[in-house]
């Protein structure tokens, strides 16, 4: 099996790996183990093992230098402070995985290895398994980590409801990339608007803000870079459903004000079943960060000391990944972080070499992972980064293709 048809493979099959194989684990002379820490691990491996292989060529990869400075960062920090710690070190190889698929992915790309079109074929698929283990949860037994189907009156849960239109809205699109029939055009509008009304059914602050956000990048980025007479058209119909979609969002707030109300009174409620006490545990976080000898502010104390008890109630996480960044990394941890996404987003902008859908679908994936950074530990979430992974380094290893062609000619 060449590598490509393994990480292809391995993105199609992510969803089975997330939901049905156990993510329980075991300790073994203090080294936590089990299903999904072995798999992932196993390819963290076989991704460093390739990376060096063909280190001559990764050079060329932009974002190489930030991400192996992070990863140096991270791994020194750990062993100094944690290198008892197993949680610190199942963190840490999180980070290297994602990491080191988007590097991967980059340069396989790059090199003509892998194209763009199936890596959107590969998601495609992978978010159908999606939706199927979803629906089959229930007769399977399982409890999915993303969404429970059903809630306890027997209707389908907003949440399963939001998610799974989302992943169904994936596959609309690939079909309208393919085909640009009308029929999937129109069914891509409706869908959209279903999922403003889901979304906001849910009550989910992080998901209002996120795909508010990455909405709006989708059309800002198809306005400026999409041209011709096919983008006209597209123009016209993103301007008509972005503003059927703000009439449905002050229908929706009218109708259900007082939940609303209640959803951002709550941000300092400490009670998981009326709040999130977000403020709470930023507050914390940052007393902590503050805690700090001068050493440990620069350079960060760790992956472990993110997951430790902030709150003086019980184990929380930071609940936002830039917080995360600087306990584990401090001030060098940020900066590296800024300039690695400087890099990605430069690495997106070569819309006149090729077709900017790339750039677009990157562009919009970059800012739903920052802006969902900001109430959650996004990093944690395996399924959520491969799939991150493969939409952004796969646009990279595209654009940067032709702008080494153009610069040979």
């Amino acid at each position: 099996i060449k590598p490509k048809q393994f990480l292809l493979g391995y993105l199609i099959i992510s969803p089975i790996l997330e939901q049905l194989i156990p993510s329980f684990s075991f300790d073994i002379s203090g080294l936590r183990l089990g299903p999904q820490i072995v798999i992932r691990g196993g390819l963290t491996l076989l991704l460093i093992f390739y990376l060096i292989a063909n280190y001559k060529d990764i050079s060329s990869i932009q974002i190489i230098k930030p991400i192996f400075a992070i990863l140096a960062l991270f791994s020194i920090t750990t062993i100094i402070v944690d290198i008892r710690n197993s949680m610190a070190f199942s963190e840490l190889a999180k980070i290297f995985y994602w990491m080191l698929l988007l590097v991967t992915i980059a340069k396989m790309t790059q090199n003509s290895q892998m194209t763009i079109n199936r890596i959107y074929q590969s998601v495609t698929i992978s978010s159908i398994i999606f939706l199927i283990i979803l629906f089959a949860s229930p007769k399977l037994g399982i409890q999915s980590d993303y969404a429970n189907l059903k809630t306890n009156t027997g209707m389908f849960s907003p949440h399963a409801v939001a998610i799974s239109l989302c992943m169904i809205l994936n596959v609309i699109f690939y079909f309208i990339s393919k085909q640009k029939r009308a029929l999937h055009l129109l069914l891509a509008i409706i869908l959209c608007i279903l999922i403003v009304v889901s979304i906001s059914n849910t009550y989910v602050r992080t998901a209002y803000l996120t795909s508010a956000l990455a909405l709006i990048s989708l059309i800002i980025l198809t306005w400026i870079y999409n041209k011709g007479e096919e983008a006209k058209r597209q123009k016209l119909i993103l301007t008509v459903m972005t503003l059927i979609i703000i009439v449905i969002v002050i229908l929706q707030v009218s109708i259900h004000r007082e939940n609303f109300n209640r959803r951002f009174a709550d941000l300092s409620n400490i009670d998981e079943n009326t709040g999130s006490g977000r403020l709470e545990i930023w507050k914390s976080s940052l007393k902590t960060y503050l805690s700090y000898t001068i050493f440990e502010k620069v350079l960060g104390s760790g992956m472990g000391i993110a997951y430790k008890n902030q709150v003086g109630t019980s184990e929380f996480a930071t609940h936002n990944d830039y917080l995360f960044i600087l306990l584990s990394g401090g001030l060098l941890g940020i900066a590296l972080f800024v300039w690695l996404f400087i890099l990605v987003i430069r690495c997106l902008m070569y819309p006149k070499y090729e077709d900017s859908t790339p750039m677009i679908i990157g562009w919009s994936t970059v800012v739903t992972y920052l802006v969902a950074s900001m109430t959650n530990n996004v990093q944690g979430y395996p399924l959520v980064m491969t799939y991150f992974a493969f939409l952004v380094g796969g646009g990279i290893g595209h654009y940067q293709r032709y702008k080494y062609q153009t610069l040979e000619e």
